[in-house]
């Protein structure tokens, strides 16, 4: 695929260059030239886009590594070509006299250079283009997003009540109200997308479950975890304050959760991984009181892990793929959200059955494929395509891929100006959780999304939020386990999965406490940092960083690096 980046920032930078460049003068001949090149260059973009996957190449991917990097350094130089202007008409004589000056012309003429360098790569890069696509760029009138439409508002599903789940939930339910031993184990063992999650929250907001319970802690575990975190996150959900358990060890989050823990309750333990379950299991299984009734839920892709925490024969559950009733169901719900879920066109619905055959009964896959054919309307032509190419997945991928390869395609078919908003979400760790305002606020920075026909940025990415949300790709969350609002995100792990895949592809990020920087002259703009980072593996990282992501940063050494290694 086209690198998503390179599309949106062209984009960003041919839009400037048409409603500034005129303002430029001193550069008037460099920048024009330099938005022709780039306005040719986002035709063969398109021209790539339109190819199949099986065509591409890896010499598409090094011509879009050379381009990546040309247009950040375009955008650099375009940004310090405005700054020349309006130090010159600031209106101010000191202002007016600097910029005369010796060092003013110097870096004047120095920006002059670089524009023309950049012009003369450009065309380099253009003409290894034109080679491998054998052809001129097409003019075309056709919309940049190949068809979607615009899902700008978020559609709310309850994703409890999209799934023919009623006869597990009601098994799972009994299991909890007929508890009489002082703490029963139950595992939810499946593979991942195949809707443990879904189920155990249909079953927990049931109201007979709710009010049998007084306390009820719902947590994600995940892949990796620290044994402290996820006790403050049950002690959270408990509705203990924050500000309460800071510098707190282990053992005094133990006794904490014992004494919160004074009735009846339900603790659900969601993603459980790994091998060494039984160490922090036994640890704390130490602070669960031994009360009447009181129940563990557990889901896990792996159910060795499920026994190892307590779990019997008799309290395992293993939901399985949905049946073709209830898979057409779950997919209709989703692809036909805009008509409440009924298919009105009797030409797409036999196409729409081929598509929901090849995600094999798997929830996810279904949701994700759903919300793709969402915005593709009632395109017969785009729903043949899309059924196509699930077909020729189907033939050439190994089992295991198949699942990946279908997200994948979901990636794939997003509007142009959303892929570079969706790989941002690649640079958050496991189980992470971030605000709308903020993420939006990096796409305004980052310039992926700026304010156009009418509608501030802020409000760009609010819309871009929205049809994310609305194709399965993030997920809305709040702390309160029974209530929803559209403030916050997080993403299944097997999404986080792909778009961890494909940004990494397409050199987007890389993260330093768990990876190396590339060995080539390319390097990743984007860079993530944790507290475990070395101040060594900053040194040796980009000097041409755009973004940085830190999670829980406290050293100052640490931060000086950074800020010292991107002045540069």
């Amino acid at each position: 695929m086209a690198d998503a980046v390179v599309s949106v920032l062209l984009g960003k930078l041919v839009s400037l260059l048409v409603s500034e460049g005129r303002q430029l003068l001193e550069f008037n001949d460099q920048l024009e030239e330099t938005k022709k090149e780039l306005q040719y260059m986002q035709r063969y973009l398109e021209e790539a886009n339109r190819m199949k996957r099986k065509d591409r190449n890896k010499i598409l991917k090094m011509v879009m590594t050379d381009l990546r990097e040309l247009v950040y350094d375009a955008e650099d130089v375009i940004a310090d070509c405005q700054l020349q202007f309006q130090k010159k008409h600031q209106g101010r004589a000191a202002n007016f006299m600097s910029y005369y000056s010796p060092s003013s012309l110097k870096t004047r003429h120095q920006l002059g250079k670089q524009l023309s360098e950049i012009n003369k790569k450009i065309r380099g890069v253009k003409e290894r283009m034109k080679s491998y696509l054998d052809t001129a760029p097409r003019q075309t009138d056709k919309d940049e997003d190949g068809g979607n439409m615009p899902l700008t508002y978020p559609i709310l599903m309850d994703e409890a009540e999209i799934i023919g789940l009623e006869d597990e939930s009601t098994k799972i339910g009994n299991w909890l109200l007929e508890a009489d031993g002082p703490l029963t184990v139950i595992g939810i063992v499946g593979m991942g997308g195949i809707g443990k999650t879904t189920l155990t929250q249909k079953t927990c907001n049931n109201e007979s479950v709710k009010n049998s319970f007084k306390h009820l802690s719902f947590v994600t575990v995940s892949q990796n975890f620290k044994f402290d975190k996820l006790l403050k996150k049950m002690l959270k959900k408990l509705k203990v304050e924050e500000e309460s358990l800071r510098g707190k060890d282990i053992e005094e989050l133990l006794e904490r959760l014992k004494r919160e823990l004074d009735d009846k309750y339900l603790v659900v333990l969601d993603d459980v991984w790994g091998t060494d379950e039984r160490m922090w299991w036994e640890s704390l299984k130490s602070a669960l009181p031994k009360v009447t009734g009181s129940c563990v839920i557990v889901t896990t892709r792996n159910e060795e892990v499920a026994k190892s925490v307590g779990a019997t024969e008799r309290h395992i559950h293993r939901p399985q793929n949905l049946s073709d009733e209830d898979s057409w169901s779950l997919f209709s719900k989703v692809a036909f959200a805009r008509n409440r879920g009924k298919c009105t066109n009797p030409n797409l619905e036999g196409l729409g059955k081929e598509i929901v055959a090849r995600c094999r009964g798997l929830p996810l896959t279904i949701k994700v494929v759903g919300g793709m054919m969402m915005g593709k309307g009632d395109s017969i032509h785009e729903w043949q395509r899309i059924s196509k190419h699930l077909r020729e997945e189907l033939e050439i991928s190994k089992k295991d891929e198949l699942v990946i390869s279908k997200l994948e395609l979901s990636y794939e078919e997003l509007p142009t100006r959303l892929k570079p908003c969706f790989l941002c979400f690649a640079m958050f760790p496991e189980d992470h959780n971030e605000s709308l305002i903020r993420m939006v606020d990096w796409w305004i920075g980052e310039g992926f999304i700026w304010g156009r026909n009418g509608k501030t940025a802020r409000e760009i990415g609010e819309e871009c939020f929205a049809e994310l949300f609305n194709r399965f790709l993030i997920l809305g969350m709040n702390d309160d386990f029974f209530e929803s609002y559209f403030t916050h995100f997080k993403m299944h792990d097997m999404v986080r999965d792909m778009v961890i895949k494909i940004a990494r592809e397409d050199n987007f990020f890389v993260s330093l406490d768990s990876e190396s920087m590339p060995g080539s002259s390319v390097q990743p703009r984007h860079l993530r940092i944790s507290r475990n980072t070395t101040v060594e593996r900053i040194r040796n990282s980009s000097t041409k960083l755009r973004t940085l992501v830190g999670m829980r940063i406290e050293s100052k050494e640490m931060i000086a690096s950074v800020m010292q290694n991107s002045a540069k």
